[in-house]
């Protein structure tokens, strides 16, 4: 019965620990969706998720894709997501977006 019970935690545990799935999950493939959308000539088969930099705030009201590729003109997409639609912030909204904590961070398709 003890060995049961253990091997019952440790495998709920196991998927638990490898879940790999975020609550933010949906969210975050619709706007690497709409980024992609935008990339244009030798960026274009460009794979969003493993070449950025995540963040989420404000419960994922604001979402920010920040690209680590070189020679690119636009490496960041920063949204509010209001009612749905995507409206992208610039400037002075994303600095103040990056001085606070995110409620997500994700590097290169990995939660950090």
């Amino acid at each position: 019965m003890k060995g049961k019970l253990v091997f019952v935690v440790c495998s709920l545990l196991l998927l638990v620990g490898c879940g790999g799935s975020s609550e933010y999950e949906d969210l975050i493939e619709n706007t690497v969706n709409e980024v992609e959308s935008r990339l244009v000539g030798s960026h274009e088969d460009l794979n969003v998720r493993e070449n950025a930099y995540i963040y989420i705030w404000d419960n994922g009201r604001y979402i920010g894709i920040t690209l680590n590729v070189e020679d690119m003109s636009q490496p960041d997409y920063f949204y509010e997501i209001v009612d749905g639609d995507y409206e992208q912030i610039r400037g002075y909204e994303i600095d103040q977006l990056m001085e606070r904590e995110p409620d997500y961070r994700e590097q290169f398709g990995e939660e950090i």
